[in-house]
This record gives structure tokens, sequence and C-alpha cells, in this order.
């Protein structure tokens, strides 16, 4: 699937396929809104410690550890 981008390559703002020659001149703004679905996070398997906020009191803190780059690197917090 091609993707549409913009190209400002002649001075107007054009859609510009990267493929082929095909371009549609930008003539008025453009905006979309996505309303994103929340998710709950499930505390249940997650790991928790010991530890008062000193916000609010609570005694228990939660977290998660994930693994977002190479395997020979930490996971991060």
């Amino acid at each position: 699937a091609n993707l549409l981008t913009i190209d400002d390559s002649s001075g107007l703002n054009k859609w510009a396929c990267q493929t082929c020659p095909y371009y549609f001149p930008i003539t008025k703004q453009h905006t979309s809104r996505i309303y994103l679905k929340t998710k709950r996070a499930d505390w249940a398997d997650t790991v928790s410690s010991i530890v008062e906020c000193q916000k609010c009191g609570h005694g228990f803190a939660y977290f998660n550890q994930l693994q977002i780059r190479s395997a020979d690197e930490p996971m991060s917090i």
C-alpha cells in the first residue's frame, strides 16, 4: 500500500506518492481527531514494593517492566 506524503519541493504543499508521479495540491487545511479508548491496567500481575508516597501517604508502589531494547540491555521501568 502506498502512502501519500506532504511534499513542498515546488514551494506549494501537495500530496505526493513516493512510488509514482502522482500529486494533488493541498488547497485547504485537513484535520481529523481520533479518540482512543483507555485500557484499564491489570494490576494483579504487576510487581509491587512497600514504599510510602510523600504526597498522599499510600503505602505501595506498583510498576511494570518492558523490554523495549535489544535483549542484551536491561529492561525499562
